[in-house]
């Protein structure tokens, strides 16, 4: 038998992919500038993260589907008003970690702070949300579907806290410089409000440390909705 064994031709191990190390992937710390439109109101911004990454950011050291980001905050200036909050997360974390043959981890996230939404019209909300699903990979596109539930409280909504259930769905495009994403989700309240955001963006990593981002996003409600387009610069820095 080991003489059998031994006749075998070789059989040369297989090669790895070339992971780059966590060490050589962008700063911890982004600062941006943004312009666009939503409705018919031209924009800028500017926003500031203290930590870390999210799903679009350059992908090299960091693992595709998972996001990690800590106070971030977005103040927005149109032509019909002065600057103003647009966004304060506190924290937004993913694990969309692909489900395979043998392994079916449980894709999932978190976040929580201030964002702008409807509620009667476009008022500054404070929130916590989070929910789990799947996640599956095949080569660079990788779906998502996730349950999702959301506690909102608003100056519009009776109650202090408000519940509501929905899901989100997915899809990211992995790339070399390109990182590509669409998604669409929507929440049901329990005051018979019902509210969903679909979204198309893509970032190029234009270096290390400096990317490009557009998005096309579209806020909808009953019987109505809005558009907005932003095109960002993006630095990051330690």
């Amino acid at each position: 038998m080991l003489t059998l064994v031994n006749r075998l031709p070789s059989v040369e191990d297989p090669e790895l992919p070339d992971k780059a190390p966590p060490e050589s992937g962008h700063g911890s710390q982004m600062l941006a500038a943004s312009g666009g439109q939503r409705g018919s109101d031209d924009f800028g911004e500017v926003s500031y993260r203290l930590t870390y990454h999210d799903l679009l950011d350059n992908r090299r050291g960091f693992l595709d589907g998972a996001q990690i980001q800590g106070l971030g905050i977005t103040l927005r200036s149109t032509e019909s008003g002065a600057a103003r909050l647009e966004e304060l997360d506190l924290v937004s974390i993913r694990s969309l970690s692909p489900r395979g043959r043998f392994s079916k981890p449980l894709s999932w996230y978190v976040e929580g702070g201030l964002e702008r939404a409807w509620a009667g019209r476009r008022r500054l909300t404070r929130y916590v949300q989070g929910g789990a699903g799947g996640s599956w990979r095949s080569g660079p596109w990788q779906p998502y579907l996730l349950a999702s539930v959301r506690a909102e409280n608003n100056s519009d909504f009776g109650p202090l806290i408000t519940p509501g259930g929905g899901a989100e769905a997915g899809m990211l495009y992995h790339a070399g410089r390109w990182q590509w994403q669409l998604s669409s989700a929507g929440h049901y309240f329990s005051n018979d409000v019902y509210r969903h955001r679909s979204t198309l963006a893509v970032q190029y990593a234009l270096a290390r440390e400096h990317g490009l981002r557009a998005s096309l996003e579209r806020e909808g409600w009953r019987g109505d909705g809005e558009t907005e387009f932003k095109v960002q610069w993006r630095w990051y820095f330690d």
